[in-house]
């Protein structure tokens, strides 16, 4: 059922902050929308283990991507300024603790060599669902950006509600899940939170962990830092017709496909630290180009997003490989929202600042995003935690 989600974001997801330019938000509030977000996701993210535990992955998932996705998707589709997207941002808020608990879902009785194939999978449906998305460009082309996105999202609410309620009734409680239900039953919330300490502790002393972390954190910095204004950038000061835009997502989930049906069974033969490397080579190597592309030569623009999916169809999902086999079974969803409080409470400045920069030049947002991949590309080629260890196994 998740191409549904999918299929219904990649129609919208790629005129978001055009939808928001239109309805009269400057930059530097698209941007500190974005930093609310994940300001209120840090206390989201910290409850979300404990709330998961104690009503289950399947109940907890339905009840959050509820909050988290059909009323954000209601309240954006009758949008009128500024404080319909601040209240969207309260609820949208809650987003952590459902992916949280879909993740537990979909791993907890998987075993660990599938771990990839699965999570490669599960890329896979939404660069298929990147293919729907000339059905937007035409909306956006025959109706403009306001109207066309008012009905995607309106849209979207009523089919995504009607998708997580039928994934609640299909799916079954994991048994890790189970257990942690019955472990909770009777426990003072404040006794739940004291775990903590020791799922904090335990993490930080995984070595794997700490650099996944890391590397977590400065990916979700460059992603919100040059995300929220890629669209931007490319109709504002290059040129690209605001219908346009859709198509570059699409270009990236066939290049992505194509990895994971031809080439990632091959990569499965090589270690996590050699390929993860190569995709962050890449994510430079995209941000060069994206630079270099102007009004009269759009060529680097191509080149661009041959780099950057290619380069995240190589590191992130072995990044999330790499924390779900490095981490205790039993703790997983404490630890994934210890991991979710760590990277947004790093990133929540980024979206500001990011809306200052592209205030300041459309340009610099993403140069400063590519200073943020070189750094990924130093910790994964000089980290000695990355030589040895499970980074250097094969999949």
């Amino acid at each position: 059922m998740q191409p549904i989600w999918a299929v219904l974001y990649n129609l919208y997801a790629p005129y978001a902050s055009l939808y928001m330019m239109n309805l009269g938000l400057s930059d530097v509030e698209i941007g500190s929308l974005s930093s609310l977000g994940l300001f209120l996701q840090i206390f989201t993210a910290l409850f979300g283990g404990v709330v998961i535990d104690r009503l289950g992955r399947n109940r907890a998932t339905l009840i959050f991507d509820l909050l988290s996705w059909s009323l954000p998707c209601l309240l954006w589709g009758l949008a009128q300024g500024l404080g319909s997207f601040t209240v969207a941002a309260l609820f949208a808020a809650f987003a952590p603790i459902s992916a949280n608990s879909i993740v537990s879902l979909l791993v907890e009785d998987c075993p660990k060599e599938q771990l990839l194939s699965v999570y490669a999978f599960w890329s896979a449906t939404g660069y298929i669902a990147a293919f729907f998305t000339p059905i937007s460009m035409m909306m956006v082309a025959s109706l403009g950006v306001v109207p066309a996105m008012r009905i995607l999202y309106l849209t979207m609410f009523v089919m995504i509600t009607a998708k997580f309620i039928s994934f609640y009734f299909l799916c079954r409680e994991t048994t890790v899940g189970k257990r942690r239900m019955e472990e909770s039953k009777g426990q003072p919330v404040l006794a739940s939170f004291r775990g903590y300490g020791a799922v904090l502790s335990s993490m930080l002393r995984t070595p794997e962990i700490r650099v996944t972390l890391v590397l977590a954190i400065l990916l979700n910095i460059a992603g919100v830092m040059s995300g929220n204004f890629f669209a931007i950038h490319i109709t504002q000061t290059l040129g690209v017709g605001q219908e346009a835009v859709a198509a570059f997502p699409m270009v990236k989930s066939f290049l992505m496909l194509m990895v994971v049906l031809f080439v990632q069974r091959r990569l499965n033969r090589l270690s996590y630290r050699r390929v993860m490397l190569a995709g962050a080579v890449l994510y430079v190597a995209a941000y060069v180009c994206l630079l270099l592309a102007g009004k009269d030569a759009l060529w680097p623009l191509g080149i661009y997003i041959v780099c950057e999916s290619l380069g995240q169809a190589l590191l992130l999902p072995r990044k999330d490989s790499l924390i779900t086999v490095s981490i205790n079974p039993e703790e997983r969803s404490r630890i994934l929202s210890l991991i979710h409080v760590f990277t947004v409470g790093v990133s929540m400045p980024f979206g500001t600042i990011g809306g200052l920069l592209s205030s300041a030049g459309r340009q610099l947002p993403f140069v400063a995003a590519l200073l943020v991949y070189f750094c990924c590309v130093l910790l994964l080629a000089l980290s000695p935690v990355m030589r040895r260890g499970k980074a250097q196994q094969s999949v």
